[in-house]
């Protein structure tokens, strides 16, 4: 018996404590401090996690966005499932949502169900581009369990510059399809053009001289006229002369330029006034004269809208390098 009190005394000296079971199943141990040795209770704190309840379930949030833009409809979905993935009975669920800045944009909507421990949110996107941070709450029906889920939804600006290189894409398909309708009808077509031409081309001649005639017989009637300062006769003539090209060199006439601030990924326009070159107070519009733009996004020409009085051209914007253009007006 003596020497199980030795052994016993060797262990505590080498160790520090001894561990002993009560009668009732409590840990006991033997320590030692200043004052000697003495018996000690050890305390066990049971601790379970907050999203435990009796069953043993732990409750999971999980939240899922998408990339959308301004105006379409965000659909946000989530789910409150256990551990093994299965529906959390009697769960359900909202959603809090942040703008890109921090503020808030709404705080504790419900979320639909769509099938048990199934949900979503649907709503119009909001026009502040950016991304948007998303909190799902689960919910249990009669019980203070809770679980938080973060994600996000975007609208970044990416999103409508891809629509309009889509809108640009669609304008080049079309021109390459009917560009490719005239190579395959071939030199049949480069034919009838010039066939077309040379038809037009003698009766432009006819009708020159025939209009020659018409200017001489139209000019001695206005001049006996009793009034033909303001008879119609002479404004008949006015307008039948008006179509004749002027006598010049080059064909070309005077105008003036008014464009609008070059922003990259915006749309740039122009407007082009043309005047008589013997006359800068007298404007000339179509169809005696038509204006051609070449532009370095658009080179070659590029005819300018006829709006009346005046011409117009618009360009959009898409590379960030330099821009120039060239403006030429002529009598037609």
């Amino acid at each position: 018996m003596r020497s199980i009190y030795v052994v016993l005394l060797l262990a505590v000296l080498f160790s520090g404590c001894i561990p002993f079971t009560g009668p009732n199943g409590q840990e006991y141990s033997l320590e030692k401090d200043r004052g000697g040795y003495y018996l000690s209770k050890s305390s066990i704190l049971a601790v379970q996690p907050t999203f435990l309840l009796e069953e043993n379930l732990t409750l999971i949030s999980d939240v899922k966005g998408s990339i959308y833009e301004g105006g379409e409809t965000v659909s946000v979905f989530g789910t409150c499932l256990t551990q093994d993935d299965a529906p959390y009975p009697n769960s359900s669920a909202v959603i809090s949502v942040w703008y890109p800045n921090g503020t808030v944009l709404f705080q504790d909507t419900s979320m639909q169900e769509i099938q048990p421990a199934y949900f979503v949110y649907i709503a119009p996107m909001d026009v502040v581009g950016g991304t948007y941070l998303t909190e799902m709450e689960c919910r249990v029906s009669g019980s203070n369990l809770t679980s938080l889920s973060f994600g996000e939804w975007q609208n970044p600006a990416w999103v409508s510059r891809i629509g309009n290189t889509e809108a640009i894409a669609q304008n080049l398909t079309i021109t390459l399809n009917d560009l490719s309708v005239e190579v395959t009808n071939g030199f049949e077509l480069t034919f009838d053009y010039l066939n077309q031409t040379n038809s037009t081309l003698t009766q432009l001649v006819n009708y020159t001289q025939n209009l020659s005639q018409e200017i001489y017989l139209v000019g001695q009637i206005a001049n006996g006229s009793v009034d033909r300062n303001d008879s119609y006769l002479a404004q008949l003539i006015q307008n039948i002369t008006s179509i004749v090209t002027p006598a010049n060199e080059s064909g070309l006439v005077n105008w003036t330029e008014r464009t609008s601030a070059l922003v990259y990924w915006h749309t740039w326009d122009i407007r082009v006034n043309a005047y008589d070159p013997n006359d800068l107070n007298q404007k000339l519009t179509f169809p005696d004269v038509q204006c051609s733009i070449s532009t370095s996004l658009s080179p070659g020409v590029n005819i300018m809208e006829d709006v009346g009085n005046y011409f117009v051209y618009e360009e959009f914007i898409n590379s960030a390098n330099d821009f120039n253009w060239n403006v030429s007006c002529s009598y037609t």
